[in-house]
């Protein structure tokens, strides 16, 4: 039971810096180039996605990091990635804004959708437990 306190804590620790990352990552590219918003968001989820992957499996499962590891993380962040972007396209698109504007409502909610995703994905097929890489 603690096992799942110290994952569900280190995830979210990880989590938070991987939006810290990306929301940073977004901002300065959506509002410093003419990019449009999706493209913006290709990158920045991007440079989370390296940050998860290293923290991920190094600290919150305790996992070693493999070329089998990294290409599941990335097939797991690239449907994420395709989750995040038609969520955040459908608030911009929708003009749908319950916090600050539409793009601020999209990103909260589309990173809200791939923290869910990416979490079950880690804990179930990434970095399952010996016993699962067994079989």
């Amino acid at each position: 039971m603690i096992e799942k306190f110290k994952k569900g804590g280190w995830f979210l620790l990880s989590g938070s810096c991987a939006v810290a990352i990306d929301y940073s990552t977004f901002l300065i590219i959506n509002f410093t180039t003419s990019s449009p918003p999706w493209l913006s968001k290709l990158f920045s989820y991007l440079a989370g996605t390296i940050f998860s992957f290293i923290f991920n499996g190094k600290l919150t499962f305790d996992s070693s990091i493999d070329r089998k590891r990294l290409r599941r993380h990335l097939l797991l962040y690239s449907f994420s990635l395709l989750m995040n972007i038609l969520v955040l396209q459908i608030f911009i698109v929708g003009n749908i804004s319950f916090i600050h504007d539409d793009r601020t409502t999209g990103f909260l909610i589309a990173t809200l959708a791939s923290m869910t995703i990416n979490y079950v994905g880690m804990s179930t097929w990434v970095f399952a437990n010996r016993k699962q890489d067994a079989e």
